[in-house]
């Protein structure tokens, strides 16, 4: 088995636990997540070590949506 690592990197003009709500309570990550006009639903939100997410983007507009699974 390969060892999958995600790394990234951005400062924020807002409080540390602000900015970890948002990556890791659906509620929250469903608010910035995808473009303008999309709805986000998760079938799986886990986001600690070992955990899975899996969500999914509907674009209203168009009616078009993808899905996205991946182990945290």
């Amino acid at each position: 088995m390969s060892e999958k690592t995600l790394q990234m990197e951005r400062v924020f003009a807002a409080p540390v636990d602000l900015v970890w709500r948002a990556w890791t309570e659906p509620a929250f990550f469903a608010q910035w997540y995808g473009p303008k006009g999309c709805e986000v639903t998760f079938a799986e939100f886990d986001p600690r070590p070992g955990g899975r997410g899996q969500h999914g983007v509907a674009v209203l507009q168009v009616g078009s949506h993808g899905l996205l699974d991946q182990d945290v």
